[in-house]
């Protein structure tokens, strides 16, 4: 696992063995490997449906800017704490160019 905190310039992608469905507004993930299970709110939902492709974090706040009212930094902020969360779970991984 890579263990660098995230930066708007690197890819993330969710993991694709992880289950979920929407429910309302939310989005429950079910991660079967760890037997545990996540709520995703609204936003965070979004960003999660984003990421079934490689995403550059900074492609994932522009695309939150366009649809939120939200202060740029904030929004990075915020974004990048949301990935590092799941990333830590285990729910999402860092996508690097060499193969």
């Amino acid at each position: 696992m890579n263990n660098k905190p995230l930066c708007l310039t690197c890819r993330v992608q969710r993991r694709a063995d992880v289950l979920f469905s929407p429910i309302d507004r939310d989005i429950l993930a079910l991660d079967e490997i760890s037997g545990r299970c996540y709520s995703l709110n609204e936003v965070s939902g979004q960003i999660w449906q984003w990421l079934e492709t490689p995403q550059l974090i900074s492609d994932l706040c522009a695309r939150l800017l366009a649809l939120y009212e939200v202060d740029e930094d904030v929004c990075a902020r915020e974004v990048l704490a949301v990935l590092e969360g799941l990333k830590t779970v285990g729910l999402v991984e860092v996508i690097t160019d060499a193969a």
